[in-house]
């Protein structure tokens, strides 16, 4: 805590790191996928504290998460790197109240999810993907329900289809949406 000078407390006001940084800081994650902070910090010639309040700044902007496993995961694919300059460089690095890179946030897919997506794209059935993976079909329909709520979707296809959009899941090489054929 710190005093004003009319005799008050204030909370400490955290310093904004520089557009430029946060801008070089997203493209690294974005290409690398995972970093860990010593090497954000290594790599971009940081001191510790300023890699903390540079991927987490990142992370207010929903660039990058925390992983258990992992450190810190990119959200964004990397194709939407030019898009995630622009947007950091038009709002000088202060995160808005609607977050315009929000669209573009691919969720961290817990447990066995990214298994039961990419089995749906392949356009299995409930019971199919259960006798796959050795689960329940009602485990298989419970973790398609959390990808239709991360994906903001209506169907498993829709879900589908907005994982491909994402960067999620590949398109195929024709360069369309799997799901389409269904």
């Amino acid at each position: 805590m710190t005093r004003n000078p009319s005799g008050g407390s204030s909370a400490p006001v955290e310093r904004q790191p520089d557009v430029s940084l946060l801008i070089t800081a997203a493209r690294y994650v974005v290409r690398r996928r995972t970093v860990q902070m010593h090497e954000v910090q290594r790599d971009l010639a940081l001191t510790s504290p300023d890699a903390r309040l540079v991927l987490r700044r990142l992370a207010l902007w929903q660039i990058v998460g925390m992983s258990k496993d992992a450190g810190w995961v990119a959200l964004i694919p990397q194709q939407h790197e030019m898009r995630v300059e622009r947007v950091l460089t038009a709002f000088q690095g202060q995160v808005p109240a609607a977050n315009p890179l929000c669209e573009l946030v691919v969720p961290l897919l817990p447990d066995r999810l990214p298994e039961v997506l990419a089995l749906l794209a392949d356009g299995l059935s409930r019971n199919q993907i259960a006798a796959r993976m050795g689960i329940t079909p009602a485990a298989v329909k419970r973790q398609t329900g959390v990808l239709l709520r991360l994906f903001g979707a209506r169907t498993a296809t829709h879900a589908v289809h907005v994982a491909h959009m994402r960067g999620v899941l590949p398109l195929d090489e024709s360069g369309k949406d799997s799901s389409d054929d269904r």
